[in-house]
């Protein structure tokens, strides 16, 4: 499974930083343009959640597994984050309540996942066990 899950999850983060670059020089020129930064951070984030996916999935060890995830939930959160306040700023909606309360919850949700201890996903440190495919590669759960 690996073998095709993570050269595909490499060819996207490399789509990513392609789109993430093209924002941001975009973005940048004068007058510079709001919306292509904030698309340009999702991106941004969205290479970073793929390149810690395929981090988590090749770490044996249960601290780095733990400090991935950790990246993970964080680069998540902060790719909702932006994506939410780049479709109000993209549809010109006036109605800030629920933008605010959306970006509130998820920065919650993102500082719960930096600091917890074991992550929003485990409240006990979880064993990581190493099993092998019959095809010879080896994953770890």
């Amino acid at each position: 499974m690996t073998s095709l899950y993570l050269p595909t999850l490499l060819f996207l983060a490399g789509v990513g930083g392609y789109a993430a670059l093209n924002h941001a020089l975009l973005g940048l020129r004068k007058p510079i343009n709001r919306d292509h930064l904030l698309l340009a951070g999702t991106c941004l984030a969205c290479v970073i959640y793929g390149l810690s996916t395929i981090a988590t999935l090749a770490t044996t060890d249960v601290t780095h597994y733990l400090n991935f995830t950790r990246v993970l939930h964080s680069s998540f959160g902060i790719s909702c984050v932006l994506m939410i306040v780049f479709v109000q700023s993209y549809t010109g909606s006036k109605n800030r309540v629920i933008v605010w309360v959306a970006v509130a919850d998820m920065v919650f949700v993102t500082l719960m996942a930096m600091f917890s201890p074991y992550t929003v996903q485990f409240d006990n440190p979880p064993l990581l066990h190493q099993y092998h495919t019959s095809w010879g590669e080896s994953i770890t759960v």
